[in-house]
């Protein structure tokens, strides 16, 4: 369940590909994922714990501690691989959207925009300078 900054959780991935919603509305309101590996998490656990207890007689620390470094272990090597997927590839596909320090913020009246402004940062993985423009049209 969870999301790096390259790439949406790989539980959205798996419930979508089953035919499911993940998210209840656009990305926006209740994650669906969330409740269904809550349940699988718990079960998960549950089994694990009774396993590794009475077969292996390892400590439950020990299990929900091996776990979370599973976890962190698997994030991390989502992130070195999409990393240097990007670093690799060619001309502007090299350049990400950072949605952390960019803001998008505008007023309406009606059905037409009154202001805009927008603060869009943008990350270079390649070790080349690149050039591009971007152009907002708004059409009336």
């Amino acid at each position: 369940m969870k999301t790096t900054m390259y790439t949406r959780s790989l539980g959205d991935y798996v419930i979508e590909s089953i035919g499911l919603k993940s998210w209840s509305g656009e990305f926006r309101g209740i994650h669906y994922t969330t409740l269904y590996f809550g349940i699988l998490t718990i079960l998960w656990l549950y089994i694990v714990l009774k396993f590794a207890i009475e077969k292996w007689g390892m400590k439950k620390r020990w299990v929900i501690l091996l776990f979370f470094v599973f976890i962190n272990m698997f994030t991390f090597t989502i992130d070195v691989t999409a990393k240097n997927i990007k670093k690799n590839s060619d001309g502007l596909l090299t350049v990400g959207f950072n949605s952390q320090n960019s803001r998008i913020e505008y007023k309406s009246k009606g059905r037409e925009y009154t202001d805009f402004d927008a603060e869009i940062e943008l990350t270079n993985y390649s070790d080349e300078s690149k050039r591009f423009y971007i152009t907002i049209d708004y059409l009336r």
